[in-house]
């Protein structure tokens, strides 16, 4: 199904002529440098065509003929290349064996390919004079042979033309005759188009993928003897059209090179496509994703309001139609997460659906996360990524277990539980008193907007989806739930309030020393914290205010538990969060004191 929707995605890219993508004999590669030709096929100069980003020279991007994935052994490309081919010498500008043997593989394939061409003649007369053996001794190439083996590939220009060699009509024409499918083959049924066909045995290199290498890495690769099937080598194992892995692999790269179409989701690089284009920009800004708005235009902006105002009418019983999206609400959507598997990809997750549904099933997610905001500056919808930073340790996505992306994106997208170990997550961030610092150093609580949001999501989809009820305490704000982990969390949060009542600006307080002993054992710590507190109530101005709060928490509550089980842990932390939150809000003037 991935190969299916990513072929079909190409075949409509590639009819758009202002689109640019991988076509028939072509392929995108990231070029550095240009070898200047005189009509005779001297070289008279060298270009950089690097542009500075932050403090490093990064290659272009440029469409040159197509460029098949090199395995074992030594293969040319045309007309774009790295130097120990197109010269014959390596990093120090001496030639090796392997260098020789690469530059006369290369000129043999020119001279197959462009023979009887003359707008490439330049570049065989090039092929013909240039000796290996002396380079080292050219005034052009001193002290650039090291910049141009490390760089990346180079391309051919004729001095005083604008277009470079490849870019040439009749060289185009005839180097694209001559790569396409130009790879290894088989004669297979291809398992997308269902054709009996020319299948590839080695599918081209899927790059961007974030820690899959500079090289790309292969998202269909058989290397082993032990993954052969009646004889079936490499990717003949899974057969696919040369036209259809060309494609794939072409709509897969594009996709990710496009800021508007993915997003990085922990070790997942995802990315995201809808059958109607004006759907995706809906769809950046439901996962969470865009830069940015760009200077002048707004758009990403514009489209995060417009999702943010689709979201507040759905989640007030609005229906999901062509009048609320402005395009029918069945146009399918296509959601896929790659993460790097050695030279290999791996699939996280993978979900296909219509925009209506994905629209309601983030929706119900947003709904279930909502929670009061400690701050206005605040998001009031948390993305994918806002809630997975918050389960890295540090706040380090590097330290981020691979499993918690994929399994957090299947529950938005499905509606299912949320896994445990995203709740697990969670609680062990908590306990750890990992809540990162401010501007001043100072370290933050631990019991964020974003991990509170994330507990009571968890606790309302089980409640939901495995006792069929609504819990009382699992609302936005706070609440009087008899739950005894809610009120342990709430009496917890009033007794640290009574300490920096007591003694403003302190730095430390109980929750710094007996938060996790407090949410999992509380009959061994709250006896002494109730009897601490009626010292830091003596001792503040407002001191019977923080008494009467405790005082209505306790009323009735006859026994302290010795442990709470993990879901009342997760109702003492959303007690402690709504109980604070309260302190700060704006109160009726008949009951300001504190």
């Amino acid at each position: 199904m991935i190969l299916n929707a990513l072929y079909e995605l190409y075949k409509r890219l590639a009819d758009d002529p202002e689109i640019e993508i991988d076509r028939p004999g072509l392929s995108k590669a990231n070029v550095s440098f240009e070898l200047v030709l005189t009509p005779d096929g001297a070289l008279t100069g060298v270009t950089d065509l690097r542009v500075q980003q932050g403090k490093k020279l990064q290659p272009i991007q440029m469409m040159v003929p197509q460029q098949f994935k090199r395995t074992s052994g030594d293969r040319s490309y045309l007309l774009c290349d790295k130097s120990d081919y197109l010269l014959g010498v390596g990093p120090d500008g001496t030639p090796t064996e392997a260098s020789l043997r690469r530059f006369a593989l290369a000129k043999a394939m020119h001279q197959e390919a462009l023979d009887g061409v003359p707008e490439a003649a330049p570049v065989l007369k090039f092929f013909e004079s240039w000796k290996p053996e002396e380079a080292a001794a050219n005034p052009i190439l001193a002290g650039r042979f090291e910049d141009l083996a490390g760089a990346g590939l180079i391309v051919f220009r004729v001095a005083g033309e604008s277009q470079r060699v490849h870019e040439i009509p009749a060289v185009k024409a005839a180097a694209g005759g001559f790569t396409e499918g130009g790879g290894k083959t088989d004669t297979a049924f291809c398992l997308v188009t269902g054709e009996l066909t020319t299948v590839s045995q080695v599918h081209n290199s899927i790059k961007g993928v974030r820690n899959a290498g500079t090289m790309g890495a292969a998202l269909i690769s058989f290397n082993c003897d032990a993954f052969k099937s009646y004889g079936k080598e490499q990717s003949v194992n899974a057969p696919v059209s040369v036209d259809a892995a060309r494609g794939y692999v072409a709509a897969l790269n594009w996709l990710i090179a496009d800021r508007g179409h993915h997003l990085q989701l922990g070790d997942a690089t995802t990315v995201f496509w809808a059958e109607a284009p004006k759907a995706e920009p809906l769809m950046n800004a439901l996962l969470g994703g865009g830069p940015p708005a760009t200077e002048g235009t707004g758009e990403p902006d514009e489209a995060r309001r417009k999702m943010e105002g689709i979201l507040s009418r759905v989640a007030k019983g609005a229906r999901v139609d062509e009048a609320l999206l402005s395009f029918p609400p069945e146009v399918k959507t296509y959601i896929l997460g790659l993460a790097p598997n050695n030279s290999r990809l791996a699939v996280r997750f993978w979900h296909q659906d219509s925009f209506g549904n994905l629209v309601e099933r983030v929706s119900r997610h947003y709904q279930d996360l909502s929670l009061a905001r400690q701050f206005d500056s605040q998001k009031e919808y948390l993305s994918p990524y806002d809630l997975l930073i918050e389960m890295a340790a540090r706040r380090d996505m590097d330290q981020l277990p691979d499993v918690l992306t994929g399994g957090l994106m299947r529950a938005i997208l499905t509606g299912e539980l949320y896994p445990d170990g995203v709740y697990a997550a969670v609680l062990e961030r908590i306990r750890a008193n990992d809540g990162g610092r401010d501007a001043r150093g100072n370290p933050l609580n631990p019991v964020s907007y974003a991990r509170a949001s994330m507990i009571k999501a968890v606790l309302t989809r089980r409640a939901r989806i495995l006792r069929n009820t609504e819990e009382e305490c699992l609302t936005m704000s706070l609440n009087q739930s008899t739950d005894i982990g809610y009120r342990l969390g709430r009496l917890f949060a009033a007794l640290e309030k009574a300490q920096q009542d007591a003694n403003p600006g302190i730095n430390t307080t109980i929750r710094d020393s007996y938060f996790t002993t407090a949410s999992t054992s509380p009959g061994s710590v709250f006896p002494n914290l109730i009897h601490l507190a009626q010292h830091h109530i003596a001792k503040s101005d407002y001191g019977y205010v923080s008494d009467r709060r405790i005082e209505e928490i306790l009323w009735d509550l006859n026994d302290i538990p010795a442990r709470l089980d993990v879901e009342q842990q997760g109702r003492f932390i959303l007690g402690y969060y709504h109980q604070r939150h309260d302190f700060y809000l704006k109160k009726p003037d008949n009951e300001k004191g504190e």
